[in-house]
């Protein structure tokens, strides 16, 4: 078993914790992330959509 599994997920954890504790403007990190979130999730889903499509065509649905 890896005992250091979790320790990366907690380091960052740990580091942007500590970041956003020193920053003055909380509200523009907040939207930063949101607006970071929805890009991802966005590009994810478009993604996603052109494999279901590639595979339905080589299939032959």
């Amino acid at each position: 078993m890896n005992s250091l599994k979790g320790l990366g997920l907690f380091v960052v954890l740990a580091v942007a914790t500590y970041a956003i504790s020193k920053l003055a403007n909380i509200y523009e990190v907040v939207l930063g992330a949101t607006v970071l979130f929805v890009s991802v999730s966005s590009f994810t889903l478009a993604a996603s959509f052109r494999r279901r499509r590639r595979d339905h065509r080589i299939v032959g649905d």
